[in-house]
């Protein structure tokens, strides 16, 4: 496991385990960014900056695999 992989998997468990009202929230930012600021979330996911994709896509997976 690489240092980004490491702290990819470190921020997945830090979220998941929030208390139930920090987890909200952090649902409710993630589901905000991807529907009201959809270019920017595009261009995030699929830009230059691989890394930032995949931190994002830890806390992604993170929400929308316990809510």
């Amino acid at each position: 496991m690489n240092n980004l992989e490491q702290l990819a998997a470190l921020l997945f468990e830090a979220i998941v385990n929030l208390d139930p009202q920090e987890f909200d929230a952090v649902t409710d930012a993630v589901a905000g960014f991807k529907t009201e600021d959809q270019a920017s979330y595009s261009a995030l996911m699929n830009g230059d900056c691989k890394e930032f994709a995949t931190l994002f896509g830890a806390v992604e997976q993170a929400v929308s695999g316990l809510k």
